[in-house]
């Protein structure tokens, strides 16, 4: 909302500038008026109008736009973010236009009307009307119009930036797994069928082994959540480790005893599961590299024993980390957690049950081949087992670090498409306020050119009109960006709130936009005929 409102005061920026210029030019004209007995108030009346007409035209026009690209833009906006009921054109979005639509007028208007309480009647009008020059003020609010543009769309650049570059970091994480033909398929257990201990590992054992009929297919297995996902934090106590005493939170898993394998998640020391590994025998875990650094001071972690609700676990093995989506422990979208893993055969049923009515447990496979096509042999392979269990849905491994970051993505996306939008806008009112300098200065230029100044020269000069808005809007952009980047701190990992190289790029790609925009309308000068001037004179 608040780059949205930016935009808005850009685009009325410029087209306040345009009619200043234009109540300028009508200087004669006004002055007229005031003698012929006009009041200002009439004036002020009749000049309004026109930007009233405009808020007025924009605001539906913009209500009609949004109407008709209201599917489009819902199919853009990620399904967590969108409320229950949907998006729709309401009382209160209608409402809401027609607010931003008188303010846009007032916005529209206000430098107008502050000239008509600066209008008197006097002679030097009729000469500004015949110059078109005026007094010499409508340059300068807008060179301040200009830099005011340029500030704001520095904010948005930079923020842009910064998201852009978390993302960057984000998707540029190492995994820590492989997931070069592997599919996974989620499947809801909150059922009461598999609230008992056996049935629940009846269903693991039939429908592994019913996945490796399948063909093509090397390993099955599965687990409570896979990269990318969030894990299940839950309490755990080092029994025999560096850190002694009450329980800690940290990331955990179920998983089957393929489960690295189908990942590819490498085993650094000790063993991974096995089928001996079940209810009645001694309870296993296996911790990831993290978790044995953080709690257990080494990665020499196997032997070792760890506690969790009425369980002691002794430590089997140590795996790679994994990039995954922390949950309470860590704030961000994705991170190296630390972890540790049961047995599925060995966690205990009421935390069973619990797990089950948050979570939904997958099945992963590793093909030898493309997993195209896969998703209905693995859907058969399920309803062998048992044709109601609901599935939720199928993936890639891959495609999970999509969904991951899907809130970023759309982020750093509209933030970055009304920073461009912002860069046009200023674009655009730079080369509007050059080219109106050139057109009043035409007769100025030309006499200058008779008496012997170059065209380089002229068009420096005008140029510079638009280079001095440019600069005092870089140095209030970064003053202002210093402030509004807070704003955006929590959202941004991996990357520091005033990262230089964006806030560089930024004001690289804006000073040569600005100068191209600057130096385009000042061609006009090469076309200017001094001779012409002087016969006019």
């Amino acid at each position: 909302m608040s780059a949205v409102a930016l935009i808005l005061l850009i685009a009325c920026g410029n087209l306040a500038g345009l009619m200043l210029v234009r109540v300028m030019r009508r200087g004669g004209e006004l002055s007229t008026r005031l003698a012929l007995g006009a009041t200002k108030a009439s004036i002020f009346r009749q000049l309004m109008m026109e930007p009233a007409i405009l808020a007025i035209t924009g605001g539906l026009l913009g209500l009609a736009l949004a109407g008709g690209s209201l599917d489009l833009f819902t199919r853009f906006i990620p399904a967590d973010i969108l409320p229950m009921t949907g998006l729709a054109i309401d009382g209160r979005v209608v409402s809401f236009a027609l607010l931003a639509t008188f303010l846009t007028s007032l916005l529209l208007g206000i430098l107008p009307a502050m000239e008509i309480r600066r209008a008197e009647i006097r002679p030097s009008m009729a000469a500004a009307s015949r110059s078109g020059s005026g007094n010499g003020r409508a340059p300068r609010i807008r060179q301040a119009l200009i830099a005011g543009e340029v500030t704001l769309t520095i904010v948005l650049l930079a923020s842009a930036g910064l998201l852009i570059r978390t993302l960057i970091h984000l998707q540029t994480l190492p995994p820590g797994f492989d997931a070069t033909n592997v599919m996974a398929v989620q499947v809801s257990l909150d059922d009461a069928r598999y609230h008992n201990s056996q049935a629940f590992q009846r269903l693991l054992q039939q429908s592994i082994a019913a996945m490796k009929k399948i063909p093509g297919i090397e390993s099955a297995a599965v687990g409570l959540n896979l990269p990318f996902e969030r894990g299940l934090n839950n309490g755990f106590h080092v029994v025999d480790g560096l850190e002694k005493g009450p329980d800690q939170m940290t990331s955990s898993n179920y998983v089957t005893p393929e489960y690295f394998r189908v990942l590819g998640i490498p085993l650094i020391t000790g063993r991974e599961f096995s089928e001996s590994d079940t209810a009645n025998s001694q309870p296993v875990a296996i911790v990831n590299e993290s978790f044995a650094r953080k709690f257990l001071g080494s990665t020499h972690a196997v032997g070792r024993h760890i506690g969790s609700g009425k369980s002691t676990y002794l430590i089997v093995g140590v795996v790679g980390d994994v990039t995954k989506k922390p949950g309470l422990i860590v704030d961000a979208p994705l991170a190296r957690e630390v972890t540790y893993y049961v047995p599925a055969a060995q966690v205990e049923q009421s935390l069973l049950n619990l797990v089950h009515v948050w979570f939904q447990p997958s099945w992963v496979v590793r093909s030898q081949g493309e997993v195209t096509g896969l998703t209905k042999s693995m859907q058969k392979a399920m309803a062998l087992i048992d044709p109601a269990l609901p599935i939720a849905s199928f993936h890639r491994l891959g495609e999970l670090q999509v969904l991951a970051l899907r809130q970023q993505r759309f982020e750093a996306s509209l933030l970055g498409m009304l920073a461009g939008l912002a860069l046009v806008l200023s674009l655009v009112g730079v080369y509007g306020l050059v080219s109106n300098m050139v057109v009043q200065r035409t007769r100025e230029i030309g006499i200058r050119m008779a008496l012997g100044s170059s065209i380089r020269q002229a068009m420096l000069e005008v140029g510079t009109s638009g280079l001095q808005a440019v600069a005092f809007g870089l140095a209030g952009g970064l003053a202002l960006s210093a402030i509004s980047v807070r704003l955006i701190k929590s959202e941004l990992y991996g990357v520091k709130s005033y990262d230089p190289l964006t806030f560089i790029a930024v004001l690289t790609l804006l000073i040569l936009a600005a100068t191209a925009a600057t130096f385009l309308p000042t061609r006009r000068i090469a076309r200017i005929d001094p001779a012409s001037t002087l016969r006019a004179e």
